[in-house]
């Protein structure tokens, strides 16, 4: 996929030196500097890492400040700006590069990094390696990746792959890769050990689990391996009957590609408190049921689903539990202070926070939060309008925001937010813990909420008098130099939309489960 951007940049200096010394100018114009000799002693040393061009590309940046960079030449001027400590030239060269990294050009930016060290090349190429694992472990350099750097992916949480047993056929694949002449040992083979306690076995199928035992080469073939497996598998049927101590790998789930989305909500031939849910995935436009959940609000904890709150059986209920789309098991955990249902919730870390909604028919402008340090809900400062109906989402530094809603009298264009703490401890009593932020610039209940790019958009609900909208508003958050925050209008929806769910995937923003039925429609942002 060939990258958006232009091949070809001209980069200026402010102030280049032809305008200081244009003598010197002439002189390199005129190719006339009779004082200048250069020997070269010992010519069989002398790297040919520069091209005759590059290099005169270079000496006329000197002079005239400016340079054409190009997809081309790059590499090799960014190479000789670095020898030659050429800050200026080295950071454009470098921003460049880093703007049209692709998965198509990774293997020779890696390569440049590995041969330079630059640190400013490796983390992006890190982050798209993470986002595009299975096919760079079809290229030639994945091979030559180190230890150190493959463990690390290995590690991570965000790692983008299908299932987890790709994570094992990769780790295989650099592992015979290592083999040497007949007869020599295989260095690499040693480090699987290692690889070992990093893979999330509990998202394998058993049948693979029993089939790497019995047939995989390098596992079969090691009595430490073996026994290693044999942990995790006994520790695997214990965690059935509740004993989940002393994991024996890494538990964290990854981003799995095939569950681009979870989808939640009552089925369309569920009992009315049954809720379902599916897996969506994007590219091939597909859902899969993955388990059923009793219907209330939602929101994603950690990889798994948190539903809270909402009516059971036709009573308000503080209930709480969660869904692990993986394993598809769900189970309780401590319930809410409050029944509640209309109300909005967020997760920020293990950390819920949830607001407003109603219990009975008494609107609320309560809030509380279940700390994933303590264990157990705690309460919030109230916000000032009760409300349900109402948006909830968060932005970095842990702030949340409170978005619309309606009671009995009005609805609401007003949003609050405040900061959390890192850690939720105990009960917050702060009376100034809520500030205002700029108003939306419709009143509206019902609406999709979501992040998109540092930025919150709010799309479709109610109006007042009821009136279903499709107008679509971004809000850039407050800062120095904007204290509450601005909202601005975006294009409209192609229908209006109330009591759906927005989300944001790369650079679209997708709409689920809008009422009268079940759809899915897409709004892609130009870059």
């Amino acid at each position: 996929m060939k990258s958006p951007l232009p091949d070809t940049v001209e980069f200026k200096d402010a102030i280049p030196l032809v305008t200081v010394c244009p003598e010197l100018e002439a002189l390199r114009v005129a190719n006339n500097n009779p004082d200048i000799v250069i020997t070269v002693i010992l010519p069989s040393q002398l790297l040919p890492l520069h091209s005759y061009r590059i290099v005169e590309t270079v000496i006329s940046y000197l002079y005239t400040g400016q340079i054409v960079i190009t997809v081309a030449n790059v590499k090799q001027v960014y190479a000789l700006a670095k020898c030659l400590r050429l800050d200026r030239l080295e950071e454009w060269c470098q921003g460049f590069i880093i703007d049209r990294l692709h998965i198509s050009n990774i293997a020779d930016i890696w390569c440049l990094a590995s041969a330079t060290n630059a640190q400013i090349f490796k983390v992006p190429c890190m982050d798209l390696i993470k986002l595009h694992f299975e096919e760079f472990v079809n290229l030639p350099v994945f091979a030559q990746m180190d230890y150190d750097t493959l463990l690390v992916l290995i590690e991570s949480d965000d790692l983008c792959v299908s299932n987890e047993e790709k994570v094992v056929d990769a780790i295989t694949k650099w592992i015979e890769a290592g083999k040497c002449s007949e007869g020599q040992a295989n260095e690499r083979a040693s480090r699987l050990i290692d690889f070992m306690a990093k893979i999330r076995w509990g998202y394998t199928s058993k049948e693979f689990r029993l089939a790497a035992m019995s047939n995989h080469q390098l596992i079969s073939s090691s009595v430490q391996c073996l026994q290693k497996l044999g942990q995790i598998e006994h520790w695997l049927t214990r965690i059935q009957f509740g004993d989940s101590s002393n994991c024996p790998f890494n538990q964290n789930p990854r981003i799995y590609l095939e569950m681009d989305f979870l989808v939640f909500g009552k089925g369309r031939y569920n009992a009315m408190d049954e809720g379902i849910v599916e897996a969506y995935c994007l590219q091939n436009q597909e859902s899969l049921a993955v388990g059923q959940i009793l219907k209330r609000k939602a929101c994603a904890v950690v990889g798994m689903l948190c539903a809270i709150g909402g009516k059971v059986r036709g009573e308000v209920t503080s209930s709480v539990e969660i869904f692990d789309p993986k394993t598809r098991r769900n189970w309780p955990i401590t319930e809410m202070q409050t029944a509640r249902y209309g109300h909005g919730a967020v997760a920020i870390g293990g950390d819920i926070i949830v607001c407003g909604g109603k219990t009975g028919d008494r609107w609320l402008n309560t809030c509380e939060a279940f700390s994933q340090t303590a264990k157990s809900w705690i309460s919030l400062p109230n916000f000032v309008d009760e409300r349900s109906g109402l948006g909830v989402t968060s932005l970095s530094g842990r702030r949340v925001f409170v978005i619309g809603g309606r009671n009995g009298e009005k609805r609401f264009s007003s949003v609050e937010y405040c900061q959390l703490p890192d850690q939720l401890a105990g009960d917050i009593t702060d009376e100034k813990f809520w500030s205002a932020a700029a108003p939306m610039s419709h009143a509206r209940s019902g609406h999709g909420v979501t992040v998109f790019r540092g930025q919150i958009i709010v799309a479709g609900g109610y109006l007042e008098e009821n009136a279903a909208t499709s107008t679509v508003e971004i809000f850039s958050p407050p800062s120095a130099d904007s204290p509450a925050g601005q909202w601005t209008f975006l294009i409209p929806m192609s229908r209006p939309l109330v009591y759906f769910s927005l989300l944001a995937s790369g650079d679209s923003i997708y709409t689920f489960g809008v009422q009268p039925k079940s759809h899915l429609s897409a709004y892609r942002q130009k870059t």
